[in-house]
């Protein structure tokens, strides 16, 4: 998850500078790997996203999320997408990490199978 943070927020790794991951970055993100649909809606994504903000990563004039931020709203999205009562959240959020964001993110950002 650190590197499609990453890449998504044009995180500078080198310099210890880091930017946040504003709505535009988040909804890209969620465009590029497809979890968009009819249930799962941009408002939907869009109104998760508002909640999470931490108080201290958001002004009223940009809306951005840190990394934890960022975790927790990938949290919340794959509960969205797999609303299976009984199934333990962890293995929704496996689940979602490894459907959606490896095999739609995996090539964009190089990623090795093995160390998953």
């Amino acid at each position: 998850l650190m590197r499609s943070y990453a890449y998504y927020s044009n995180l500078d790794t080198g310099e210890g500078s880091r930017k946040e991951l504003s709505w535009k970055e988040f909804k890209r993100m969620v465009d590029d790997i497809r979890a968009v649909d009819e249930v799962c809606t941009h408002y939907a994504i869009m109104q998760m996203f508002l909640k999470l903000l931490s108080d201290t990563s958001s002004t009223d004039e940009q809306l951005t999320m840190n990394y934890q931020d960022f975790v927790v709203a990938i949290c919340a999205v794959a509960a969205f997408k797999n609303p299976a009562p009984y199934l333990p959240l962890h293995q929704k959020i496996r689940r979602f990490v490894q459907v959606w964001i490896v095999q739609c993110l995996g090539k964009k950002l190089k990623w090795d199978d093995r160390l998953l």
